[in-house]
């Protein structure tokens, strides 16, 4: 799971926006933002950038183990 929705409300930032930045369809970027699918590494740091956050702010915590 990912905070990615999350930020980009936070943000004022668009699928669009972010997707275009980091190179990929809007299509595939919302099928992050929805939790459908998860980017790579490499991308997730792409991500990151746009959003000025490290990447592990991207995944979202769950419970402890």
């Amino acid at each position: 799971m990912n905070r990615i929705s999350e930020i980009l409300k936070e943000q004022g930032r668009t699928n669009r926006y972010v997707a275009s930045k980091i190179g990929v369809s809007e299509q595939t970027f919302s099928s992050w933002v929805q939790n459908k699918t998860q980017p790579n590494i490499l991308l997730g740091k792409k991500i990151g950038g746009v959003l000025s956050v490290v990447m592990e702010e991207l995944i979202k915590k769950g419970p402890p183990l």
